[in-house]
């Protein structure tokens, strides 16, 4: 992939992934919002793990955690960049940006068809597949 017009008019990668050939659209900045979405979802709530412990501490110890519990979850809706892009090298966050980029082109592909096709391809392609959509997003190394 170039640095050219490529990039400016945001187009679509082709890429063969399990004997198709799917076009891989760079992501948004709705779809970013989006994933940041899903990574919050999956978040804990500190407060509620502390609530479950009522009645198996003392109560100066429950009082302390519960405090520092909640200053805590006044950070709960909240998260770094670095905390989205360590979750978008897990699995489930690379199935859900593949998803987001494939679909554009592809109105009726599920999330449960990227996880098939990511479960399906190897190792290497999944890497391919992770390079090209960072480059066609302009987020890789020549990119933002």
């Amino acid at each position: 992939m170039s640095g050219g017009l490529n990039r400016a008019t945001a187009a679509p990668q082709l890429m063969e992934l399990g004997g198709e050939t799917y076009e891989i659209h760079p992501l948004t900045m709705q779809d970013f919002g989006m994933l940041e979405n899903a990574y919050l979802e999956r978040k804990p709530n500190p407060l509620k793990a502390v609530v479950e412990l009522k009645g198996q501490l003392p109560d100066d110890d429950y009082k302390e955690l519960l405090e520092r519990a909640y200053k805590d979850a006044t950070k709960a809706n909240k998260a770094t960049p670095d905390e989205i892009q360590e979750w978008l090298e897990t699995r489930e966050g690379i199935t859900m940006s593949m998803w987001l980029s494939i679909r554009k082109g592809r109105k009726d592909f599920t999330m449960d068809d990227c996880e098939l096709l990511i479960t399906e391809i190897g190792e290497k392609q999944l890497a391919d597949l992770q390079e090209t959509q960072a480059a066609v997003s302009g987020i890789d190394e020549l990119g933002n």
